[in-house]
């Protein structure tokens, strides 16, 4: 009985038992997608967290007093705001000890049933003299300084570098596009500040509907603080320094978003280890189940020769392909589910969404793959060590 025998004698039980086959296959394919899914979930939502905060740039947000959920949403999942407080709050928290520099923003318009993207999009004016956290993320421009009437878009956003955009009847100019993350920074349009006052003054005479842009106000103030302080040490200062506003560091902006997503992960997790357990248990009947109505077969293999070690393996070489190909499928479909309706999973959700890396893909899919071995291997040892311990004449008697 060498292991050519062994594995052909295995994949003829299977074929044989094509319907049991299937079964077995079919559950291993539906774990191992949610376990495969899940984990392309967390890691795709951990690496758009890492990059999208590093996107930001700035160490501490400064947003008008009530309004750092819905800047959080802005900036995390794209979904467009407006407010405001006046500018002269840079400078007051400019003055802060701790503070290094800072650069404002300002959110123009939301955009909605515009050419360059399928969801609404945000209009924002910047500083680009001051500005830290736009232009070091820019992914691909025409080379050039940026000037009058340019714009710098987000990934998500369908143009091409030097294209023409009219938003309220002013013409601006792509100039450059920034880095993907996954979070709603893929969906902003970034103008000057000279440019967004222009486009508000022309919009009466060249647009539809005017646009309205105080020069008074500001929407966020983005922050730089000093190499040797901690950013919630000038965070605190900052909120005792100046009124009417909320300083929040961009760590407790991830913090809170991993918050949102460990309740939702914590609920998919326990039914996913409850659909283990039971589909372990009954792949473990199954097998149980093919071990008696094999009584006989096994009883002549012992007769010939072969050793109870020999139908161990047996068995256990029969739950190894099974959930190997049944895994298999579950890492095809998971991927294709994730990959296909991850957006919309993210809307869902409400979290950001990168895909992760192949590198890290690779990780999760032999331990997607891992899973399902484990969960074979764990279902076929008693079933296998039964069957190892029949003796071969009783095995052919219980078997007719």
């Amino acid at each position: 009985m060498n292991r050519l025998n062994l594995f052909q004698i295995a994949s003829r039980n299977l074929r044989q038992r094509l319907s049991r086959t299937v079964l077995v296959v079919v559950c291993l394919a539906i774990i191992t997608s949610m376990v495969f899914s899940q984990t392309l979930l967390v890691q795709g939502v951990e690496r758009s967290l890492d990059v999208g905060v590093s996107r930001l740039g700035a160490d501490v947000l400064v947003v008008p007093g009530e309004e750092q959920v819905p800047f959080q949403a802005t900036l995390i999942t794209g979904v467009p705001s407006g407010f405001y407080m006046e500018s002269q709050k840079e400078s007051e928290v400019a003055a802060v000890p701790g503070v290094e520099k800072t650069s404002s923003q300002l959110f123009v318009a939301s955009l909605s049933d515009t050419p360059y993207s399928s969801d609404d999009i945000q209009l924002v004016a910047f500083d680009p003299e001051t500005d830290f956290t736009v232009m070091p993320w820019i992914k691909e421009s025409l080379d050039r300084s940026l000037g009058p009437d340019d714009a710098v878009v987000g990934s998500d956003i369908s143009c091409y570098l030097g294209e023409e955009m009219i938003f309220f009847g002013h013409s601006f100019t792509v100039a450059a596009k920034l880095e993907e993350t996954g979070t709603g920074l893929d969906r902003l349009i970034f103008v000057s500040f000279r440019d967004a006052y222009v486009m508000a003054e022309e919009s009466s005479l060249k647009a539809e509907k005017k646009l309205v842009v105080n020069r008074g106000v500001i929407s966020a103030v983005m922050v730089n603080v000093e190499a040797d302080v901690f950013p919630d040490i000038v965070s605190s200062r900052i909120k005792r320094a100046v009124e009417g506003i909320t300083a929040v560091t961009t760590t407790q902006v991830a913090s809170s978003i991993e918050s949102q997503l460990s309740g939702i992960l914590g609920a998919m997790l326990f039914v996913t280890a409850t659909l283990w357990t039971t589909s372990t248990l009954m792949i473990g009947t199954v097998f149980w189940m093919a071990v008696n109505e094999r009584r006989r077969e096994i009883g002549l293999l012992r007769a010939i020769g072969a050793t109870g070690r020999f139908v161990f393996k047996m068995v256990v070489v029969e739950a190894l392909m099974l959930t190997f190909v049944g895994g298999l499928l579950g890492v095809i479909g998971g991927g294709v589910a994730m990959y296909s309706f991850s957006l919309l999973i993210s809307k869902s959700l409400e979290v950001p969404y990168l895909w992760p890396t192949l590198v890290q893909v690779g990780r999760m899919i032999g331990f997607s793959l891992g899973i399902a071995v484990f969960t074979g291997l764990v279902a076929s040892l008693i079933p296998a060590f039964v069957s190892s311990r029949m003796e071969p004449l009783h095995a052919i008697r219980m078997g007719e």
